[in-house]
């Protein structure tokens, strides 16, 4: 896949606590916990997950671009940087 070592451990603990926190919703349900709090629960879990995506998308596009252009790493993740900031936003 490409993608540097610390950048694999930060996807990947992301994708834990999202772990974590579908486990949570189960055991909200299990518990018979007020349906309002199991919906906000669902709603931060579609936000981690959406993170991740995002996450995933900024690998695959650093990916892309560092194979055609050298030398511009920082600008690179510069604009990686602002395209996750404002992503968030476009939803």
């Amino acid at each position: 896949m490409g993608i540097e070592e610390k950048e694999l451990t930060n996807v990947l603990l992301r994708l834990r606590r999202i772990e974590g926190q579908v486990r949570g919703l189960q055991r909200m349900i299990e518990e018979d916990r007020p349906l309002d709090d199991i919906l906000n629960q669902l709603a931060a879990s579609k936000r981690a997950f959406d993170e991740a995506g995002l996450q995933i998308i900024a690998l695959r596009m650093r990916e892309s671009l560092g194979k055609d252009i050298k030398g511009c790493e920082r600008s690179i993740a510069e604009a990686l940087d602002i395209f996750i900031k404002y992503a968030n936003y476009v939803r």
